[in-house]
């Protein structure tokens, strides 16, 4: 049944990541795809849409893949199945927090999710790279072998290129907000891609 294939898939997610929505979004990226939800080019439009709507970016993209999955019950399924294990995690970790923050044992084990954490948002930033950046897979080490494939395969879109830079230099010069910096890019892309298309 679709719904509880949405609530475990979601479940599993909620219930193993460390590092809030970024951290999330190559988990949920796999489970959806390999599940034939949907496409990777077609989970980084929803991530992207998720990131322009107010709340927590995981949790927009799994309302929208329960949407496009089952309709809203669908949505309404796969929210609560990201949330329920942080619900049932939080109302533990509550009781013994002030414990733990003054344990030292518990240091090693803070330490480890943090660096989990950093190649969880890192893999992110490579799916993004490869949906946004560049045309064609990205020949990493862990996902040639086996298969045929180079750097020489890839095109280049400069266009997501430039407005990537444009953002990061207004961002380090001006503080551009993120409003502004979606905005903005919405209007280089729709100007770029029309006059040079791919």
């Amino acid at each position: 049944m679709i719904y509880l294939e949405l609530f475990w898939a979601f479940c599993k997610i909620g219930a193993v990541t460390f590092g809030g929505g970024y951290a999330m979004i190559s988990l949920i990226q796999q489970e959806v795809v390999s599940r034939g939800w949907c496409t990777s080019a077609e989970f980084a439009d929803m991530v992207a849409i998720s990131q322009m709507t107010p709340g927590p970016i995981a949790l927009n993209t799994a309302t929208y893949v329960g949407k496009i999955t089952a309709g809203i019950p669908g949505a309404l399924t796969a929210t609560f199945g990201l949330i329920f294990p942080a619900l049932c995690l939080t109302s533990l970790v509550i009781f013994f927090l002030e414990q733990v923050k003054r344990s030292r044992a518990a240091e090693p084990f803070i330490r480890g999710i943090r660096s989990a954490a950093v190649g969880l948002i890192g893999a992110a930033v490579l799916f993004f790279m490869e949906n946004s950046l560049v045309d064609g897979e990205l020949p990493l080490y862990w996902k040639s072998i086996g298969k045929a494939g180079s750097w020489t395969d890839l095109s280049i879109l400069w266009q997501g290129i430039l407005i990537f830079a444009v953002i990061i230099i207004l961002k380090k010069t001006i503080n551009i907000k993120p409003f502004g910096a979606i905005l903005l890019s919405l209007g280089l892309g729709a100007a770029l891609y029309t006059f040079f298309p791919l």
